[in-house]
This record gives C-alpha cells, sequence and structure tokens, in this order.
C-alpha cells in the first residue's frame, strides 16, 4: 500500500464533518501548506486531502465513477470547480478519463 493510503487510512478513515466543514472554502495550494500549531507540526491540511481521497476511492467501490474501471489509477477532482472542498462535490476519476475530460497530459 503506498504512503498515502496508509496515512488517510491511520485513523479508520474518520473525516470529521467540523474538520470538512472547516477546510471547505480552501483552495488545494491552501491546504497543502496548512500547518497543526504545537512541538510537532504536522501538515493537517495535506491529512485531510489523503483522507478525502481515501473516503471517496471506497465511496466508489475503488472505481472510476466514469467509466466504471478498476484497471487504471485513480484520483479525485471536483465536480463545480468553484464549489467547496467536500465530500459530495468530489468525483473519483481514473487516468484515462482524466486525459479525455480535462485534456491532461498525466505524467
Amino acid at each position: 500500500m503506498c504512503k498515502l493510503c496508509n496515512r488517510a487510512k491511520s485513523n479508520l478513515i474518520t473525516l470529521k464533518t467540523a474538520n470538512e466543514l472547516e477546510y471547505a472554502s480552501y483552495s488545494l495550494s491552501d491546504l497543502r501548506t496548512l500547518k497543526s500549531s504545537g512541538k510537532n507540526p504536522y501538515n493537517k491540511g495535506i491529512s485531510h486531502l489523503h483522507k478525502l481521497l481515501y473516503f471517496s476511492i471506497l465511496r466508489a467501490d475503488r472505481k472510476c465513477e466514469v467509466c466504471k474501471s478498476h484497471s487504471n489509477e485513480l484520483t479525485m477532482r471536483k465536480k463545480i470547480q468553484n464549489g467547496p472542498l467536500i465530500r459530495s462535490n468530489l468525483e473519483v476519476i481514473c487516468s484515462q478519463c482524466l486525459i479525455e475530460k480535462y485534456s491532461l497530459t498525466v505524467t
């Protein structure tokens, strides 16, 4: 299992509604730099993103929500780009559909 998946499942995939509401208005770049306070600061924004990703992939039964394939690498994207960063606004999408839908190059 990858580091991201291990980090996300470390709290048994608990995604607190209070945290989701707190981070809903953050941009992805702001979340990536959000640090916790205390002696051992960690990036709590990244931790939240990992949990959102893992939760979304499990919710989608580990399949792309566009093509229903299990065979490609999965990621998540907002359904409404200017909408909040919350579970109901996220879709799980595979690398192939991501390329086709957004005309992106995956490296």
